[in-house]
């Protein structure tokens, strides 16, 4: 499995030929026999290659497959305001009405694999770092797979504390989330020391991304605006094997458990059949022949922005933090700011400026760059934390509403509440009971 760096510069040739040779190796360090692999064999040359895809493998699963159990990209975009559940499925139903357990069987697998995600990533790290200084590869070899490593264990890291109420590392005790964030800048700054442009660009925006969560302005800023507008990291999909795939192509096209319909973004996004006027970013449409979802009920509109359980995801881009930059103004006081900052993200794809005269108040405002933040990072894992934030430090400025429980009637009935408010016990997935029933030190 390849990385895909969408940039306005061409790739270096080291970057491509490293490429290449991830491309040939395989993405997955699952094997026929096992039990014949040791693993004194992941410590070689030649085994650096298997364990960057495998790293890569584990942050695509973790987010975005898990099998039935799905990652938690999709568990967050239905216990905020990006999909609504139209299925039968447990653990999804359940987060989608707003209520969080940890003992839904598919929370179980949201932590374990994120778990995994982080911690294979930082043994990568550990292990490609003593082959170097044991002499055993050389530095061609060596820096470009240790930015790249660092740069997902700060990711992996960074989903973490996006995700769970509270972060467990390692089987030791209950810690802040910021336990998550901090890990990460650290990983980050492993991955920018080791020199490797092609990793800067995305290690310096996923600093971006937590110092925002860590309510950091300045730094997030600073990080923000040296990233252009174009720039984007993404995790690469495929159908090579499942656990390389995008199942939100799965849920939302090879069936029918997911809908668009209940959400703000059936009301802001772009449909043929249902709002020609809206914003291309979101697209959606009720297929021919199933009018309904899995659970023969709600409607089912499904997404079109992954259409393939093969389409990439980004993990950060440089639009992104145009709207960072927006958000740090507006809370400066400046709301023409603000919208300046919307527009350059608007007129990167193409789409009519808004008017700053429009918007008068900080209400106002405050709603439009939820919006804009909404369409634009739409099914991309940041809706969860950055609604979380929100709702913290913005108390009673998050007006969506989306659908959760059912009604006394037919779909109709199904009441729209404040996507916030709505919420049981809090906005975030929960620590699975595995993990807190095996941990002595929980």
């Amino acid at each position: 499995m390849i990385r895909k760096i969408k940039q306005p510069k061409a790739l270096s040739p080291l970057a491509v030929i490293i490429a290449l040779v991830f491309f040939v190796a395989s993405c997955d360090l699952d094997v026929p026999a096992p039990s014949l692999v040791e693993d004194f064999q992941l410590d070689s040359p030649e085994g650096v290659p298997a364990m960057i895809n495998g790293i890569h493998g584990d942050f695509a699963m973790s987010t975005v497959n898990t099998g039935a159990s799905g990652g938690v990209y999709i568990a967050s975009a239905m216990l905020t305001d990006e999909a609504v559940h139209v299925g039968s499925w447990t653990g999804f139903r359940g987060v989608s009405n707003g209520t969080v357990r940890d003992d839904y069987v598919e929370a179980q697998a949201w932590w374990s694999t994120t778990s995994r995600a982080r911690w294979v990533a930082e043994d990568g790290y550990r292990r490609i770092t003593n082959l170097y200084d044991e002499g055993v590869i050389d530095s061609e070899v060596a820096e470009p797979a240790l930015a790249e490593v660092a740069m997902m264990a700060g990711f992996a890291n960074r989903v973490m504390g996006d995700h769970f109420d509270f972060a467990v590392i390692d089987g030791g005790p209950q810690e802040d989330v910021t336990a998550f964030y901090n890990r990460a800048l650290n990983h980050f700054d492993q991955s920018l020391g080791h020199g490797i442009a092609d990793f800067e660009l995305a290690a310096k925006a996923g600093k971006a991304q937590v110092y925002i969560m860590l309510g950091d302005w300045s730094n997030a800023v600073a990080y923000a605006e040296q990233i252009p507008t174009g720039f984007v990291y993404e995790q690469v999909h495929s159908n090579n094997s499942s656990r390389e795939q995008n199942d939100f192509g799965w849920w939302f096209h090879a069936r029918n458990e997911i809908s668009v319909w209940g959400t703000p973004f059936e009301e802001w996004g772009y449909s043929e059949q249902f709002n020609p006027e809206g914003d291309p970013r979101v697209q959606f449409e009720q297929p021919a022949g199933s009018p309904t979802g899995g659970d023969d009920r709600r409607p089912f509109y499904r997404q079109l922005k992954y259409s393939s359980r093969a389409d990439n995801i980004a993990i950060v881009k440089g639009t992104e933090m145009r709207l960072i930059e927006a958000e740090a103004e507006l809370r400066n006081g400046n709301i023409g700011g603000m919208v300046g900052k919307i527009n350059e993200v608007r007129n990167f794809h193409g789409i009519e400026e808004i008017d700053p005269e429009t918007v008068e108040t900080n209400e106002e405002a405050w709603e439009l760059l939820m919006r804009e933040s909404g369409l634009e990072l739409w099914l991309e894992g940041r809706r969860l934390p950055n609604l979380r934030r929100w709702s913290e430090d913005q108390p009673g400025h998050v007006p969506m509403a989306v659908v959760r429980t059912a009604g006394d009637g037919g779909p109709e009935t199904d009441p729209r509440v404040n996507v916030v408010e709505s919420v049981t016990p809090y906005l975030s997935l929960m620590v699975s009971r595995n993990e807190k029933d095996s941990n002595p030190n929980l």
